[in-house]
């Protein structure tokens, strides 16, 4: 329908959704007659984020304080800004072409409303055409044209993943319908972060340097739990590293994925950008947007925050987004509150806040899944212990004009429980350090015979600990002996106790045991079978 027959408004509406706020502009001012004035406001320096609202339309009130929501740059601002005068401006009288109509006067036909995937029938995609006129579809399940490179690269990201291959199928794929405002405030982003790379007075990251005594390091740390400390943050940032590309000035950019909760939320964030501000919980790796580099973890925030295999035959929604980063910190159980509980010591703090953080732009994690517990309803995962394999990461960055989507992905996962139950399973218990048998042997035991072993292997390592002599040379004396430093700490990892003792200044920890005395068993004889060659000698 021409504007000039009958609801230009309807029309505007739809040419204008998921354009810039230049095309919004002009469209007030063809449609309406008015050059719209805009006011904005800033919430803090650190946050990023913008406000705007329209002032002079007809029939505007200051107290209708009629604002937009808060988005990651002026332009989008404005967009959401004019979507809300809109929806109060009264409807013209149009007499013909002349009314300015921008729908009528741009030529383009109206976009498909995007509450909704599009409706596509039959297997055929539809032309390419030269001008973006809402999400494209690019592929279908068992489709025969042919597909683009980097479409089948995100389709056996989900299909062919070890933690998901048979599990997953991929329906179909759109290109993501982006303004070119983000697309430019991507690279913004990214020339910031390559002049800050070749600003000589910019802070630079200083984790690599750490050594014990400084940036938060204990200096009691010895040499070999230094390098240690060293090697797995290394471990952990050669993660995201070598799925990098780097750009001319140090900048780098990857492949992430985002979960969401339908296909609204998907087109939402297309059009305006991602909002880190309405995230509902505070961030467990540090306070900002988070992606991953592994499209099945992301499904789960498509599910509920349930894992894949516990929702047999559901569809979720992924974006695959391109993200653009410096300088990464890796964040390891180094950063926990305390050493062997894990409680993510970053949950709710600043990028960069982190002792050796200093000059991070993005901090990056690889976790493994626990089971519900009292703080947790759900399967939750937390930053990978020293032995254990990554089964899925985390990235985190606090300017959301880092990440631009790229395609929005409709995966449905089997509804074969047998299968989810076999992947399940595999990931609870893959990747994860085995008990050895002696040690699993005192599960078996009564909690008596259970007391009674811890009471004599305590008892043993305080006489074993008195035998040896002090750091001189020289004999214990009776007072020495009355103040043998013997201290245990226990940390619950998944449904078992993990001990670990402090003797005469050196750690000892046992083996995963169901109890926590049996737990300060195993490491009390850690301690005995470490320290007895010692004494004896």
């Amino acid at each position: 329908m021409d504007a000039s027959e009958g609801q230009p408004h309807e029309l505007l509406a739809q040419q204008l959704e998921g354009k810039g706020a230049a095309d919004w502009r002009s469209g007030f001012e063809q449609f309406f007659r008015f050059k719209p004035q805009t006011e904005h406001q800033r919430e803090g320096e650190e946050a990023g984020c913008w406000q705007c609202r329209v002032v002079n339309y007809p029939g505007y009130e200051e107290s209708e304080d009629l604002w937009g929501g808060w988005r990651n740059s002026k332009g989008a601002a404005e967009v959401d800004a004019f979507r809300q005068a809109f929806k109060h401006l009264p409807q013209p009288t149009a007499t013909g072409s002349s009314s300015g109509s921008y729908a009528a006067a741009s030529g383009a036909q109206p976009v498909v409303p995007s509450e909704s995937p599009p409706d596509a029938e039959t297997n055929a995609l539809p032309e390419a055409t030269s001008s973006s006129s809402g999400p494209q579809l690019l592929y279908r399940k068992n489709q025969t044209e042919e597909v683009p490179a980097e479409v089948l690269d995100v389709v056996d990201a989900f299909e062919q993943a070890p933690s998901a291959r048979g599990a997953l199928d991929v329906l179909e794929v759109w290109r993501a319908d982006v303004p070119q405002d983000l697309k430019q405030s991507w690279e913004t982003e990214k020339r910031k972060l390559q002049d800050r790379n070749r600003n000589p007075n910019m802070k630079k990251t200083s984790w690599q340097d750490q050594e014990p005594g400084k940036d938060g390091i204990d200096i009691d740390m010895d040499a070999t739990r230094a390098a240690c400390l060293r090697r797995e943050r290394e471990e952990v940032a050669w993660q995201l590293l070598s799925v990098s590309h780097k750009h001319e000035g140090g900048a780098r950019s990857c492949r992430v994925y985002h979960g969401c909760p339908d296909w609204k939320v998907a087109q939402s964030i297309c059009h305006t950008g991602f909002a880190a501000n309405l995230a509902k919980t505070k961030g467990w790796f540090g306070e900002g947007l988070y992606s991953t580099l592994n499209a099945p973890y992301a499904l789960r925030y498509s599910l509920g925050m349930s894992d894949f295999w516990e929702k047999p035959g559901a569809e979720g929604w992924v974006i695959a987004a391109k993200l653009v980063y410096s300088q990464v910190y890796p964040v390891t159980v180094a950063d926990d509150s305390t050493p062997l509980i894990s409680e993510p010591g970053l949950k709710g703090r600043r990028i960069g806040a982190a002792d050796g953080a200093r000059g991070c732009d993005c901090q990056f994690v690889c976790v493994r899944g626990h089971p519900p517990n009292a703080k947790h309803k759900n399967r939750h995962y937390l930053a990978c212990k020293p032995g254990e394999r990554p089964e899925a990461t985390e990235i985190v960055v606090d300017q959301e004009a880092r990440i631009l989507p790229e395609y929005l992905v409709n995966v449905q996962v089997t509804g074969d429980a047998k299968l989810c139950k076999r992947i399940q399973l595999a990931s609870e218990h893959w990747g994860r350090p085995m008990a050895s048998n002696q040690d699993t042997a005192l599960e078996t035991n009564g909690s008596t015979k259970i007391l009674q072993n811890t009471v004599n292997s305590v008892q043993k390592l305080e006489t074993l600990a008195r035998k040896k002599p002090v750091k001189n040379g020289s004999a214990r004396t009776q007072d020495d002996n009355l103040h043998i430093d013997i201290q245990y700490k226990f940390a619950q990892v998944d449904d078992h106790f993990v001990a670990e003792v402090r003797v005469l200044g050196r750690d000892f920890q046992g083996y995963p045991q169901p109890r926590k005395q049996a737990a300060k068993q195993s490491a009390a004889q850690v301690a005995i079978k470490e320290l007895q060659p010692d004494a004896e000698g």
